[in-house]
């Protein structure tokens, strides 16, 4: 005889013998199963049932599944139904304080130091907005649109109640201009880096200062002419005639020289022989240094 795997009812082989006991038996063990499901209906930890709509007799409430309840409120309005919530209810802005605060985004958007688009073929005069301008072809940046030099770079605009200031970065000298709109009119580039710039030409060699100041160098051979005089012109001009100029004879030894400061492009240089002698058709070889202002 064996039984079966869950409640251990007995079960007969075909060759035992009927036992009324042992029907007994299952009869009470089936009994006593049933009876204890049955206690689990609807108990804590139990089984659930339906009613005859086929929904769940035991409900859970509200607080079971943390529901807000009915009884509770938005600013005094009741969540038994639908409502509808205003701006005010939310503390959120209105349709009007949202526009406003568009619009005031929308003005420090366009007043913002920020790159606004590239250039092309603009004049740069009529460029006044307050951002960054990117110039990508050194073929635009021409002096007809008012380009400090002929170069790609960055363009900055800052401008405000009726006055603005442009500076300019070139891209691959990385020189930066700088001038102002004002009084309706847009002021002479001025290059404020590198701080110092010089050069140089068949004259002579110059340097410039940001503060103004500006030293020209000249040293020259030249035949005095019969006046006793040479013309030498400076390898820039100044730009008044308040500059100092001193000169210098190299060879010959006996010679000294001297300049006048009466002129902004040229000096007139005058050859003496310290022994008193002639000097005019004579070789010369001389210096020069001039200190002024070149703004």
């Amino acid at each position: 005889m064996n039984n079966t795997t869950y409640l251990k009812l007995k079960k007969p082989d075909p060759s035992d013998f009927y036992n009324i006991a042992d029907h007994n038996d299952n009869a009470d063990l089936i009994d006593a199963e049933l009876k204890r499901i049955d206690d689990l209906r609807g108990s804590a930890n139990g089984i659930a049932t339906l009613d005859g709509n086929k929904k769940l007799v035991q409900k859970p409430t509200p607080a079971d599944i943390g529901a807000v309840p009915d009884s509770r409120t938005i600013n005094k309005k009741p969540l038994s139904s639908n409502i509808t919530l205003t701006a005010e209810d939310v503390a959120a802005l209105s349709d009007v304080d949202g526009q406003e605060i568009k619009t005031d985004l929308e003005t420090l958007t366009q007043q913002s130091l920020s790159v606004k688009t590239n250039l092309t073929t603009e004049d740069l005069d009529t460029v006044q907005t307050t951002g960054i301008y990117i110039q990508n072809y050194t073929s635009n940046a021409t002096t007809d649109r008012h380009y400090p030099v002929k170069a790609s770079g960055c363009l900055m605009c800052v401008s405000a109640e009726s006055k603005a200031y442009q500076y300019y970065v070139c891209q691959n000298e990385g020189c930066i201009w700088m001038r102002r709109y004002n009084s309706k009119s847009w002021s002479d580039w001025e290059q404020i880096y590198p701080s110092v710039t010089s050069g140089s030409n068949d004259r002579g060699t110059w340097i410039k200062y940001p503060d103004g100041t500006m030293i020209c160098s000249i040293r020259r051979t030249d035949t005095v002419v019969e006046t006793g005089g040479i013309v030498v012109f400076f390898p820039e001009p100044f730009i008044d005639n308040r500059y100092t100029i001193s000169a210098n004879v190299i060879r010959p030894y006996e010679y000294v020289a001297c300049a006048d400061a009466n002129y902004t492009v040229s000096t007139n240089v005058w050859i003496y022989d310290l022994k008193g002698g002639s000097t005019v058709g004579e070789s010369v070889e001389y210096s020069l240094i001039a200190i002024g202002r070149w703004k």
